[in-house]
C-alpha cells in the first residue's frame, strides 16, 4: 500500500492542478468581459478554498493611510459568522471593502514580511493577534503575498485546512496568486481612470462655475472658428439667448465698422495659432454699442493638437472716453488758456456726458466762495458770477476728494441756489489742487436728470482737473512775474542778480540810488567791487559758504559806494538752483541802515552811559562787572569793587547851586578815571554815588592802595570857575572771590553796606566789608526763617518740671519748658534756638504761644482733677514790649476757666534789671491781675536790695549753680544762706533750682529753703506723663525729718 502512496498523491495533485488551470480560464474570461469585480473575487476565493481544503479566508489589497502605515482592504471574505449579529456585520462590509488597520496578527507578519508565513498552530504562535468572543476557533492558517512588479499589492488568506497546510501547497498555488495579483492591480488601474474621470468632470464644472462668475464676457471657439461656448455674463451683456450666440452668431452684434477688421484679425489668429487682442464695439441688452477689449489665447488637447480660442472680453469704455477726452486736450485746447481753455473744458464736459452745466471756478481766499472764471449751458458759455460753498454739497467732504451726488442733489442740499435754480439731480465736484497740495478751485458739474454712468462721469473729471489746475497755477505764477518785475524796478531796497560767481547780470534803480553806481558801470562786473575794509576775507568766506550750503544768508555787511564812501547795510541773500540742485544765480536785497545804525549807536550809548560824566552808568557797570569776575575766576586772579559817595557834596548843591554841583562831579568823574589803571573802571550811579571796580588784582593790599589813592584825589581842592571847592569821600569796598559763591548785584550790596559803615565811622575813609559778620548774620537770618516755620508747623512743645515742698512732698506746681520737636534733628533744647531769637519779633510771638498752650494745659489738668499752678519764662525783649500785659490780659481772657492765680511768670534777673521801672510796673500789674511773679536766677545779677525792694511782689528763684556745689564749696553755702535770708527779710517765696540729690534737699531744708525742683526730684516731662508721676511720687525719707 505504501509504495503505491506517491503515485497516488502525484495523481492527485495533478487532478488539483488541471481543475486549477480550468479555474483560472473560466475567472479570466469573466473579468475580462467586465464582470463585476466583488463576483470575480468571491469566485476567485470559493476555488482557492476548494483547492487549498480550507474553511475560511480572503483576498485582500495592500494599501497604505496618511500617515503611510499599511493596511489591508478586502475584495473577497469568507462568512465567519457566529451569530446573528456578527452575520449582519458581514453582510454589510463584504461588498463594502471591509479594513483591517490592526496589522499586529498572523496575516500582517505577510504585510510586514512579505513572505508566505504557514501557521498550523495559530492559537500557541507567538505572532498571532488574537480571536473575537465567539469566533470559530482557527486550527490552521495561511498567509501568502501577492506581488506585482516586485511590490506588494495585496495578500490571501486561508484557514482550517484540515490536515493543515506546508510549502508544496504554496508552490502549487503560485498561478492561482499571480491571477490574483493581477485582478488586485486591474481594479486599482480601473479605480484610478474612475478617478481621473470624475476628476474631468469636476475640473469643467469648476470652470464653468468660475465663468460664469466671472464679470468678463467669455465664449469659447472651436478649430473651425465657430464659437461653441458663452458664459452668462456674455449673454446677459448681449441679452441674447446661447442659440443666437453659438458658431458665427454672435457677429450680429459687432458694429457694422468694426466687423472687417474682426474678422481679419481672427483668420490671422486662427491660422498663427498665436494669442491676439481686439479692440471693438459690441452692442448690448439696451442697444447702444460698448467698447470691449477682446483677448484670445489658443487652447491645445493633451497631444499638443490646436483645438481653438478662449476668449475674455472686458469694458473699455471709460478708457475710450478719456483718449477721446486726451485727444482734445491735446489738439483742440492746446492753443486755448486762461478762460477760454476753461469754457472749452466746461463745453466739452456738458457735451461729451449731456450735462445740463458745467463750469470750472477759483477759490477766493478767506472766503468759502468761488469766483467762476468760465462754463457751460444750454449752449452758450456763461457769464461770470460767484458761487457759495457754505451751503454747497462739497462744503462737508474732505477739499481733496471728488463729491459725486447721483440723484436727489436739490432735494438734499435745498439752500444750494444754483442746484435749486437747476433741480439739478447729479451734482459733481472735483477740487483743483496745486503741486504743493493746496486748494486752488473747483470744476463742478449738475444734470437735471440723474446720471447713470457715474464711472465715465468720475474719469472724465480725472482726465481734465489735473490741466485745469495746471492753468490755474500757469496764470498765477505769470501774475507772480509781473509782480515780481514790479517789485524789482519799483522797491525801495536795492536788489542785484548775479550769476553763480558774482558776477552782476542786473540791478534796480533802488541799487543804484543807495551805492551811487551807474546800472552800466555793474553790469558785468564782480560783486566784489562794492566790497569795504570793515571785514576781512574770513567774513566773506564764512558768508559764500553759508549760501552754497543752505542757500541763504542775511545779517549787517559794509559795502563802499561808489565815491567811496562806506556805508552799513541790511542784506539778504538767496541761492536760486536749476532742476539739477545747481546754483545758478544769487538774488541780493539790501538796504542803507548807515543812519540807523548811527541812531542805534546814539541809543546804546544813552542806555549805557552817565549823560553828565560820560562815565559807564548802572546797566553797564553790571556788565563789566560780571566780564570782572568771569575773569578773575578764569586767571585765578582777585577783584574789588569799590563803592564811592561824596561827603559834604549837598552842601555845594545847596550853597552854590545844581549848576555848580555838576562842574564838581564832571571833574572829580575825570581826576576818579585819570586814577585808575588800565583795565579798571569807573561808573556813575547817580547823584553823587560812583563805583570803580578794580580788576587783576594779587590780593588785598594792592585793593586797598588803590582806595586810599582814590581818596586822596577826591579830597584834594577843585577850581570852579571863582569857586575852590573841596569834598571828601566814603567809600566801602568788597573782594572777590569769596569763600561762597556771590554774584555780582552781592558783591554790588557788600560794598553799600561796607560804604556806610565808612560814613558812620567819620566819613573820608574807607571801610572793608566784613565778610564773617555777614555770614553770620546771614545763617542767624535764616535760623530765624527756619524758627518761624517751626512755629507755624506747630513743631514746639512744653515739657513740664514739677516743683514740690521738701519738707511735705507736696507738688506745688511745674514749670514749662519749651522744646523744638525738629521733624530731622529730633527733640531740640532751648538753648540751640532761645539765642536766635532774642531781641527779634519772633520772642513775643513764641512766648506768647508759651502763655497761650500753658493755660490750655492748665485747663486740661483742672478738668482733670489736677489743680497744678504753671510758671513759664518770659524773655527781656518780651517782657519790655509795651503791650506785654494787654496781650496778657487777651490770653487770660481767652481761658476763662484759668484763674489767674494758676499762672507764673518767671523774669531772669538780669533782665529785670535792665528797665527795672518798667519790669516794677509789670509786676504791679500782674500783682493786679493775680498772676504771680518770680526772679529766675536769682544770685547771678548784681541786684541791690533798693531793686529787689522795687520788686515787692517777686518770688525768688536760686539758680543752680549754688545749689550744685554748696555740699563741698562754702561760699556756694554762705550765698545760699544770705539769698534765703534775704528772702526771709523781705518776706519773699524762695525755690531752689538744680536739686539733684536727697543730700542737697536736706541741706537746703536746713538753711530754710523748703521748695525746689530739680533731676534730683523728677526731669521735665511731656504733660501726658505728669499724671502718673504724680501718682508715684514719694520725697526721700530725709527730708520729713530734716530740722
Amino acid at each position: 500500500m505504501a509504495a503505491h502512496e506517491p503515485v497516488e498523491r502525484l495523481a492527485w495533485r495533478l487532478q488539483r492542478q488541471t481543475a486549477m488551470l480550468s479555474m483560472l480560464a473560466r475567472l479570466q474570461e469573466g473579468f475580462l468581459v467586465g464582470g463585476p469585480a466583488h463576483s470575480t473575487f468571491e469566485a476567485m476565493l470559493g476555488h482557492l478554498l476548494v483547492l487549498s481544503e480550507s474553511e475560511y479566508g480572503f483576498i485582500s489589497e495592500v494599501l497604505t493611510d496618511d500617515k503611510g502605515l499599511p493596511f489591508l482592504r478586502m475584495h473577497g471574505l469568507s462568512n465567519v459568522a457566529w451569530s446573528k449579529e456578527s452575520n449582519a456585520v458581514h453582510e454589510r462590509v463584504s461588498a463594502g471593502g471591509f479594513e483591517f488597520h490592526n496589522l499586529d496578527t498572523l496575516f500582517g507578519s505577510v504585510v510586514r514580511s512579505g513572505a508566505p508565513v504557514i501557521s498550523n498552530a495559530p492559537g500557541t504562535d507567538p505572532r498571532r493577534g488574537g480571536l473575537p468572543p465567539g469566533h470559530p476557533p482557527l486550527p490552521a492558517f495561511l498567509g501568502l503575498p501577492l506581488f506585482h512588479g516586485g511590490e506588494l499589492v495585496g495578500m490571501v488568506g486561508l484557514a482550517n485546512a484540515a490536515k493543515g497546510y506546508e510549502q508544496s501547497l504554496i508552490d502549487e498555488l503560485e498561478p492561482m496568486l499571480v491571477i490574483c495579483a493581477g485582478m488586485v492591480m486591474a481594479l486599482r488601474i480601473e479605480k484610478e481612470r474612475n478617478d481621473a474621470q470624475q476628476a474631468l468632470r469636476d475640473s469643467e464644472q469648476h470652470f464653468r462655475t468660475l465663468a460664469n462668475a466671472s464679470s468678463a464676457l467669455i465664449c469659447a471657439c472651436a478649430a473651425d472658428m465657430s464659437c461653441d461656448y458663452f458664459n452668462d455674463s456674455w449673454l446677459r451683456f448681449t441679452g441674447r439667448s446661447l442659440e443666437q450666440e453659438l458658431g458665427s452668431g454672435w457677429r450680429e452684434g459687432v458694429h457694422p465698422d468694426d466687423r472687417q477688421r474682426c474678422k481679419d484679425v481672427f483668420a490671422t489668429a486662427f491660422a498663427t495659432q498665436q494669442g491676439f487682442t481686439l479692440e471693438y464695439r459690441l452692442r448690448n441688452a439696451t442697444g447702444s454699442y460698448c467698447w470691449l477689449l477682446h483677448e484670445g489665447s489658443p487652447r491645445f488637447d493633451s497631444e499638443g493638437r490646436f483645438i481653438g480660442y478662449i476668449c475674455y472680453s472686458t469694458h473699455i469704455c471709460a478708457r475710450k472716453r478719456v483718449e477721446v477726452a486726451l485727444e482734445a486736450l491735446a489738439a483742440r485746447f492746446a492753443t486755448l488758456s486762461g478762460n477760454a481753455f476753461f469754457e472749452a473744458v466746461s463745453r466739452h464736459l456738458v457735451e461729451a456726458l449731456d450735462l445740463d452745466l458745467a463750469f470750472v471756478g477759483e477759490l477766493v481766499p478767506n472766503k468759502a466762495l468761488l469766483k467762476v472764471r468760465a462754463g457751460w449751458a444750454e449752449g452758450k458759455a456763461l457769464p461770470a458770477f460767484e458761487y457759495a460753498l457754505n451751503t454747497a454739497p462739497c462744503s462737508g467732504f474732505d477739499s481733496r476728494e471728488m463729491c459725486l451726488l447721483a440723484d436727489s442733489a436739490s432735494r438734499l442740499f435745498p439752500h444750494d441756489r444754483l442746484l435749486s435754480e437747476w433741480g439739478a439731480e447729479t451734482y459733481c465736484a472735483v477740487p483743483l489742487l496745486a503741486k504743493d497740495g493746496s486748494g486752488l478751485g473747483m470744476m463742478i458739474a449738475i444734470k437735471r436728470e440723474r446720471v447713470h454712468d457715474c464711472a465715465a462721469l468720475r474719469v472724465l473729471m480725472d482726465v481734465f482737473d489735473d490741466r485745469v489746475s495746471a492753468e490755474i497755477e500757469r496764470e498765477r505764477a505769470e501774475e507772480g512775474r509781473r509782480l515780481a518785475a514790479s517789485v524789482f524796478t519799483h522797491a525801495n531796497e536795492g536788489i542785484v542778480i548775479t550769476d553763480a560767481h558774482g558776477v552782476v547780470l542786473d540791478v534796480n534803480a533802488a541799487f543804484c540810488r543807495i551805492t551811487a553806481y551807474p546800472r552800466e558801470a555793474v553790469i558785468g562786473r564782480n560783486l566784489r567791487l562794492l566790497s569795504s575794509e570793515q571785514h576781512d576775507a574770513a567774513f566773506y568766506a564764512a558768508m559764500w559758504r553759508a549760501l552754497r550750503a543752505e542757500g541763504q544768508w542775511q545779517g549787517e555787511i559794509w559795502s563802499r559806494r561808489y565815491s567811496g564812501e562806506e556805508f552799513a547795510a541790511w542784506l539778504t541773500v538767496s541761492a536760486l538752483r536749476d532742476e539739477d540742485g545747481q546754483i545758478e544765480q544769487f538774488v541780493g536785497l539790501f538796504s542803507d541802515i548807515t543812519a540807523q545804525k548811527a541812531h542805534k549807536m546814539q541809543l546804546e550809548y544813552i542806555a549805557h552811559y552817565d549823560a553828565l560824566t560820560g562815565l559807564p552808568n548802572r546797566v553797564l557797570l553790571h556788565d563789566r562787572l560780571g566780564q570782572g569776575m568771569a575773569q578773575a575766576r578764569r586767571r585765578g586772579g582777585h577783584l574789588a569793587v569799590a563803592y564811592i559817595d561824596l561827603d559834604g557834596f549837598k552842601e555845594v548843591n545847596d550853597g552854590y547851586g545844581h549848576d555848580m554841583g555838576d562842574r564838581l562831579l564832571v571833574e572829580l568823574a575825570l581826576r576818579m578815571k585819570a586814577g585808575l589803571r588800565e583795565g579798571d573802571s569807573m561808573s556813575r550811579l547817580g547823584g553823587d554815588e560812583f563805583v570803580a571796580v578794580l580788576g587783576d588784582l594779587d590780593g588785598e593790599s594792592r585793593a586797598v592802595q588803590l582806595v586810599q589813592r582814590l581818596l586822596a584825589t577826591l579830597a584834594m581842592p577843585v577850581r570852579c570857575g571863582a569857586e575852590k571847592l573841596q569834598v571828601s569821600a566814603s567809600i566801602g569796598l568788597t573782594l572777590y572771590p569769596q569763600l561762597e559763591d556771590v554774584d555780582a548785584d552781592q558783591l554790588l550790596r557788600q560794598a553799600d553796606l561796607a560804604m556806610y559803615q565808612a560814613k558812620l565811622t567819620g566819613k573820608n575813609r574807607y571801610h572793608l566789608f566784613d565778610i564773617a559778620q555777614d555770614r553770620k548774620l546771614r545763617g542767624r537770618h535764616r535760623s530765624l526763617t527756619r524758627i518761624g516755620r517751626a512755629l507755624g508747623a506747630q513743631e514746639f512743645v512744653l515739657h513740664y518740671q514739677p516743683k514740690v515742698n521738701m519738707r511735705s512732698g507736696v507738688v506745688v506746681g511745674v514749670e514749662a519748658l519749651i522744646r523744638w520737636q525738629h521733624p530731622h534733628d529730633g527733640l531740640v533744647g532751648p538753648g540751640v534756638f532761645l539765642p536766635v531769637i532774642e531781641h527779634h519779633a519772633l520772642a513775643i510771638e513764641l512766648g506768647e504761644w508759651v502763655i497761650d498752650t500753658a493755660l490750655c494745659q492748665i485747663e486740661v489738668w483742672q478738668r482733670a482733677g489736677l489743680p497744678l499752678p504753671v510758671s513759664v519764662n518770659i524773655g527781656a525783649h518780651h517782657l519790655q514790649s509795651q503791650i506785654f500785659m494787654d496781650r496778657l490780659r487777651g490770653l487770660l481772657a481767652t481761658h476763662p476757666e484759668v484763674s489767674p492765680s494758676m499762672l507764673e511768670l518767671e523774669v531772669l534777673e538780669t533782665s529785670a534789671l535792665e528797665n527795672i521801672t518798667h519790669v516794677a510796673r509789670i509786676v504791679e500789674s500782674c500783682a493786679e491781675l493775680g498772676v504771680s511773679f518770680a526772679l529766675d536766677d536769682f544770685g547771678t545779677g548784681y541786684c541791690s536790695l533798693a531793686y529787689l525792694k522795687r520788686l515787692p511782689h517777686a518770688r525768688l528763684k536760686i539758680d543752680q549753680l549754688f545749689v550744685r556745689d554748696m555740699l563741698i564749696d562754702p561760699e556756694d553755702r554762705a550765698i545760699l544762706e544770705a539769698v534765703v535770708g534775704l528772702a526771709k527779710a523781705f518776706r519773699r517765696g524762695v525755690v531752689a533750682e538744680g536739686v539733684e540729690t536727697a543730700e542737697q534737699g536736706s541741706a537746703l531744708l536746713e538753711l530754710g529753703c523748703e521748695v525746689a525742683q530739680g533731676f534730683g526730684i523728677a526731669r521735665p516731662m511731656p504733660a501726658e506723663h505728669v499724671p502718673l508721676w504724680l501718682s508715684r511720687w514719694q520725697p526721700p525719707a530725709a527730708w520729713s525729718g530734716a530740722a
